[in-house]
């Protein structure tokens, strides 16, 4: 199966809306594609008005439900390892593993075309001990899109902050998918 792994450099760059991006031109095209954050944090946050969560925006694209999206999930707006402590749990790497699989499964019996994942923060954000965002990405040995902030913006979720850029990230999705031309 296709897929591509979509991380940033930091928490708010982008990942949704370029990850977002991807499924919709994909299935613009006639592909079934699922999505898959493994690991999601934030939610006691109050709801925006004006834009989901990044696993229910996923999940409204792709026909998934917000828990297919996002198995792992917790409230406080921190990394990973930390809201984990902070809730009293423990968030097992092999966990996070078995969820990747999980979606894996769950894309083939769906007869998907494509598995977007979204990483969550930036590629240094720690899951549980050494463990970090890029060693799922490496794990996982799919293509990977780097979503990078424009220095000077610090507006989560803006459009404005994707779109210039979207033409050349799609382009680098469109081959890590091996399709030859997403956009155009």
């Amino acid at each position: 199966m296709r897929g591509c792994f979509v991380t940033g450099t930091d928490t708010g760059v982008g990942k949704t809306v370029v990850s977002a991006a991807i499924v919709t031109v994909l299935r613009a095209r006639g592909a079934s594609v699922r999505a898959l954050k493994p690991v999601i944090t934030g939610l006691d946050a109050p709801p925006d008005p004006v834009w989901p969560s990044d696993h229910a925006l996923l999940a409204s694209l792709t026909g998934q439900s917000p828990d297919e999206v996002a198995p792992v999930r917790f409230g406080p707006a921190v990394s990973p390892h930390l809201a984990a402590e902070l809730t009293g749990a423990r968030l097992d790497p092999d966990a996070i593993a078995r969820a990747v699989v999980d979606a894996q499964d769950a894309a083939q019996r769906a007869h998907a075309d494509a598995l977007v994942i979204e990483g969550v923060g930036g590629r240094l954000v720690p899951f549980v001990d050494a463990n970090v965002v890029r060693d799922l990405a490496r794990e996982l040995a799919l293509p990977v899109v780097v979503v990078a902030a424009r220095p000077g913006h610090d507006q989560p979720h803006s459009w404005e902050r994707c779109c210039g850029r979207m033409p050349a990230l799609l382009a680098a999705a469109g081959a890590a998918l091996g399709v030859d031309q997403l956009i155009g």
